[in-house]
């Protein structure tokens, strides 16, 4: 992690009494949720988005969190009291309940601390988080979808947000997609190969039967030996 122009984020020390602390996937995505809310109100095509939510989809935040999409539906049902979700066929609006107390000294920090041009790129990149990646993500196969899910789990959260944003800019996500399943198809054929190796070692063994047999005639072959 690099890039740490973005701002960030309180985490107050009580946290740790939450009573989700201690499931680590809910808090993951409670985490995940602080995170991506918008810090200032903003506008997503005609629809104002206040500070404290985001735009987002089932599959954007099953891909950026590492989580399976039943996992983040799980999560979001623990978390009632904490998340707000307004679902529509084509996005949702995830509000973070308590987002003002849980940043207020943030917010008072950052006005000290964060230039206007960092305000702007911070929302320029909420915009691009919003539509056109949600355009693409829309248009993955199941395939692709899992794919990007193992580049996440291996590299980071961080690392994917930041490439998903050049995926959107530049199309990269294809040599991506390519690279990783080059990547699989050499693990299964490692996998094979283990396989086969394994089943050829197997047949070489004797059955119990034969092993009892060659047991005998050696056997035999001693007592032979000590009458001669």
């Amino acid at each position: 992690m690099k890039d740490i122009s973005n701002g960030y984020i309180a985490l107050y020390r009580q946290f740790i009494n939450w009573e989700w602390f201690t499931d680590v996937k809910t808090c993951h995505l409670f985490q995940y949720c602080l995170l991506r809310a918008n810090s200032k109100n903003t506008v997503w095509r005609g629809i104002n988005i206040k500070r404290g939510q985001f735009v987002t989809s089932l599959r954007t935040m099953s891909i950026e969190t590492g989580l399976s999409l039943q996992e983040v539906r799980t999560s979001l049902k623990k978390l009632t009291h904490e998340l707000t979700q307004l679902a529509t066929p084509s996005y949702s609006i995830i509000t973070v309940v308590n987002y003002n107390l849980y940043q207020k000294s943030n917010t008072r920090i950052n006005k000290r601390l964060t230039t206007d041009n960092n305000i702007i790129s911070n929302t320029s990149y909420i915009k691009v988080s919003s539509s056109s990646i949600e355009e693409k993500i829309s248009k993955l196969t199941e395939e692709e979808e899992e794919l990007l899910k193992n580049v996440s789990r291996r590299n980071g959260v961080t690392y994917f947000q930041r490439w998903l944003k050049k995926v959107v800019e530049n199309n990269d996500h294809i040599s991506l997609i390519k690279y990783e399943q080059e990547r699989q198809q050499r693990k299964e054929e490692e996998e094979r190969k283990k396989r086969e190796k394994k089943k050829s070692e197997e047949e070489i063994k004797n059955s119990p039967e034969e092993e009892e047999k060659i047991r005998q005639i050696q056997e035999r072959i001693k007592k032979r030996g000590k009458k001669q």
